[in-house]
């Protein structure tokens, strides 16, 4: 498994598209949400390795902001 970090600015909207993205998949994904200082919201989802690149794509597609920060396996 993999963990991948992502960011956005907070924004209600933009959480709830995002949201809607991850539902179709979500018994393939793990998602928890935090507010960052700084009016940012982060996004860290435990998926499969062979999941990310898909991940990246949904989330991009959902919100062109949300920023790839990092990928890491899970411990």
């Amino acid at each position: 498994m993999m963990v991948s970090i992502f960011s956005m600015p907070t924004d209600s909207s933009a959480s709830s598209r995002v949201s809607a993205v991850l539902v179709p998949h979500i018994d393939r994904f793990t998602a928890e949400w935090s507010e960052e200082p700084g009016n940012v919201t982060v996004l860290r989802v435990q998926h499969e390795e062979s999941r990310g690149e898909m991940l990246s794509a949904l989330l991009h597609r959902a919100h062109p902001r949300v920023q790839h920060v990092s990928s890491q396996r899970a411990s």
